[in-house]
């Protein structure tokens, strides 16, 4: 097995295709599958008109197509008419429409082309994160056929388990398809290949959340692309594999496959003749702390925690007798790990900090990134609290003053925080009012953008850091 785990894709196979037809529900072998209302993903978000049914909704709030003709021939009479106004008046609406999305079709399709755009719509309506359109199927369907592909895998001999990644090339029928289509094709090779040619966990350098059935992780995946060591890769493999199973959170092996990427590339730079465990010994393990200490772009405070991981790593390995067997003299003593430098904390410059919340530089931002910035120079929350805070989050302690209701995952509890700045209320409020009318019944007061289409994800600290520092260029701090 190469450093990328692939998969050999032979045309004359039907086994594959079998497969893949088998993980097929009922509704989705038929000739045609229609949506119900409640699929979001092939759906799309509802109407705000109430009991109504019609499909393609757009906006905020979000009317459907015949609503929103309705609404532009009102609105030659009236330009000031707003959506609210529209959808709360049944005389102007015109009353709820029955259900009239028009189906999915799979007829006039090779077997194989067929088979994949099947399991694509099942997949997205089983994720319900990605919005599938119906114009973005009927552009993959038509483009396929124009090109008279037999399979969106056609003139592929082999597949890594990264394909599903945005730089991916997409097969030349879709070059110039949007980003979206191209997305929608790179997940139905994905999904393709991971149930037509399977690959076992242990031969796969992508885990991912659901394969330890674990849900709304904030980092959903776990690579072991970069690891320049083949045996170190399998070793920690092994070793992730096993703290998962015992019950381990998902964002410690994230931490742990981050931890000995450093090692596997100890290995292979300056002793690639090592085979195995094995092979490792004390004076090994010596010289890789010594090479800790040497980087410099590895942080103080971060080489204790690398070297600590390879001693955890060689322990569950005896405990547990793995093979091959390690020698008894490999061990790191706690007195040899790197010391942990004692540091003053280091606060933002008040220079700094008045250019960032200067009311002229704000301007710049959008208003949920001035709030999510309040919050956390005011309240000394972590960016991963913030994001994740309820809708409801606003609260009152038990003197009545405003306090804010979030979860500490250190302590595993909820806790109250008191709101000390008088006008974090009203900006709390106007968050859940724009919350609620971007993903009506989204839970969290910073709802995700994209990809959320059940409202069941928060914004993620990676696009907060973004934002960020793309408001501080901006902003000229």
């Amino acid at each position: 097995m190469t450093s990328s785990a692939l998969r050999l894709i032979r045309r004359t196979e039907t086994e594959p295709y079998d497969r893949i037809a088998a993980a097929l529900r009922p509704e989705f072998r038929s000739d045609t599958f229609t949506p119900r209302m409640g699929d979001l993903a092939l759906w799309g978000r509802p109407c705000s008109v109430a009991e109504c049914q019609g499909w393609d909704a757009h906006g905020a709030p979000p009317l459907c197509e015949q609503h929103r003709k309705r609404l532009r021939a009102k609105r030659f009479r009236d330009s000031e008419m707003s959506r609210e106004t529209f959808i709360d008046s049944g005389e102007l609406h015109g009353g709820p429409l029955a259900h009239n999305h028009p189906p999915y079709d799979f007829t006039d399709l090779p077997p194989a082309l067929s088979l994949e755009l099947r399991l694509l719509l099942q997949s997205r309506l089983d994720a319900n994160r990605t919005m599938l359109r119906r114009h973005e199927y009927q552009h993959i369907r038509k483009q396929a056929l124009n090109a008279k592909m037999n399979s969106l895998l056609e003139g592929t001999e082999t597949l890594t388990d990264c394909i599903y990644m945005s730089n991916t090339p997409v097969p030349p029928c879709f070059t110039a398809s949007s980003n979206a289509v191209k997305a929608h094709v790179r997940f139905a090779i994905a999904v393709a290949a991971e149930i037509g040619w399977p690959l076992d966990l242990m031969d796969r350098d992508r885990w991912y959340e659901h394969d330890y059935g674990r849900e709304n992780a904030r980092v959903k995946t776990l690579s072991f692309a970069g690891f320049e060591s083949h045996w170190v890769k399998q070793w920690a493999k092994q070793f992730i594999h096993y703290e998962l199973t015992i019950g381990k959170a998902w964002s410690t092996a994230i931490s742990y496959g981050c931890r000995f990427l450093p090692f596997a590339r100890f290995v292979a730079r300056n002793h690639p003749e090592m085979r195995g465990p094995q092979d490792v010994n004390r004076k090994f393990l010596l010289e890789y702390i010594g090479w800790i200490n040497r980087q410099p772009n590895v942080a103080a405070s971060q080489r204790q925690a690398l070297a600590s991981a390879v001693r955890v790593l060689l322990e569950e390995h005896r405990v547990n007798e793995w093979t091959p067997h390690i020698p008894e003299t490999a061990v790191i003593r706690q007195g040899e790990l790197p010391k942990r430098a004692e540091a003053l904390p280091r606060p933002i410059d008040e220079r700094v900090l008045r250019q960032i919340f200067n009311p002229t530089n704000l301007i710049l931002a959008s208003p949920q990134l001035g709030l999510l910035l309040h919050l956390l120079d005011a309240h000394g929350f972590r960016a991963g609290t913030v994001v994740s805070l309820e809708i409801d989050c606003l609260t009152e302690d038990a003197d009545g003053f405003p306090a804010l209701r979030y979860w500490n995952r250190k302590r595993t509890r909820e806790r109250l925080h008191p709101v000390r700045d008088p006008q974090l209320p009203d900006l709390i409020r106007e968050q859940q009012h724009r919350a609620r009318t971007q993903h009506p019944n989204t839970t969290y007061l910073f709802p995700k953008k994209v990809a959320n289409v059940a409202a069941n994800q928060h914004y993620p600290v990676s696009t907060l850091q973004v934002a960020f520092a793309a408001y501080l260029k901006q902003a000229g701090v």
